[in-house]
């Protein structure tokens, strides 16, 4: 069998195959497609990604209310609107409202009674206790609203959604749901065997959980009390500290700010948890007696 092989002679050159015109067109339409899809998902990304809100400046708050202002009464006495922009204050069972911009506070008629008020989202309507009921009314005043019976009140947090989480009878129930404009109560949580008080409780930011004291004893104080969690998707709670009450949500990454206020004597206590590695950081603040994780600090008079 005769075999013929065509080569090239040694020493010849080599020479590059010849390219045509059509291929370099393709080539270079393939780039330009490729930066175009490379801009596309650019702009597509930068349309759906959160947009970053700018940093809130720190703001520091010393106010005298005044030598006739008289403190003390159940639950928290002094609240500042969400927007920082308003106090509002119980003092001699009666509420008293102040923007931070003004040099004098203007009594919210139709409070006689009133303790543990809580602002509304937009810090148009405050909500409180007042004769056996949960009521609500304006802050530039007006007529308050009855929205329920409350034999015992003892604390409430007023969702984005417009539903009141509230403990309207404690001891001897959990928290309740109710519409801010009124209406039948709803049960939300069910006190645990043992467990005689759910109070104080606290709307955490998004909306999808609440946070609340619970407590075994209804004498002897609130040393031995827990501070929980409840996720209002599947009624699952948890327990986040034990040994503290009137927990609340503070928001210490460096994205964000909330007000908290003390009254003279009180402490406040800090228990810094992370919802996720990496994440960002908050605080767990809990008045009592009880374990203390991270800073405490006592406001002075």
């Amino acid at each position: 069998m005769a075999i013929n092989c065509v080569g090239k002679e040694p020493g010849a050159p080599a020479t590059e195959p010849s390219q045509s015109p059509l291929g370099r067109v393709a080539r270079i339409a393939a780039g330009a497609l490729f930066v175009a899809l490379t801009g596309v998902s650019w702009f597509a990304y930068r349309a759906t990604r959160p947009i970053e809100q700018p940093l809130k400046p720190l703001v520091r708050l010393d106010v005298d209310v005044g030598a006739d202002v008289s403190l003390g009464s159940q639950g928290t006495n002094v609240i500042l609107s969400p927007h920082g922009a308003r106090l509002v204050y119980v003092s001699q069972s009666k509420l008293f409202t102040r923007r931070l911009d003004q040099p004098k506070a203007t009594e919210l008629a139709g409070t006689e009674g009133a303790y543990a008020p809580f602002f509304s989202p937009d810090g148009e309507w405050v909500a409180f206790f007042a004769q056996r009921k949960l009521r609500k009314i304006a802050v530039e005043g007006g007529a308050a609203i009855a929205l329920c019976d409350a034999p015992n009140g003892t604390g409430g947090s007023w969702g984005e959604d417009g539903n009141i989480i509230t403990a309207l009878q404690s001891p001897g129930g959990g928290l309740s749901r109710i519409a801010s404009a009124g209406g039948a109560p709803a049960p939300v949580t069910q006190l645990a065997p043992g467990e005689v008080t759910h109070r104080w409780p606290q709307i955490l930011p998004g909306g999808r959980a609440v946070l609340f004291t619970a407590n075994t004893s209804s004498v002897g104080g609130f040393d031995g009390a827990n501070i929980e969690v409840m996720s209002f998707a599947d009624r699952r709670t948890k327990t986040l500290l034990r040994g503290g009450t009137f927990g609340r949500y503070i928001a210490t990454s460096n994205r964000g700010w909330a007000p908290s206020l003390c009254q003279p004597g009180h402490t406040l206590r800090r228990a810094v948890r992370s919802r996720q590695a990496g994440g960002p950081r908050h605080a767990l603040a809990a008045g009592g007696a009880g374990r203390v994780l991270g800073e405490s600090r006592v406001c002075s008079a």
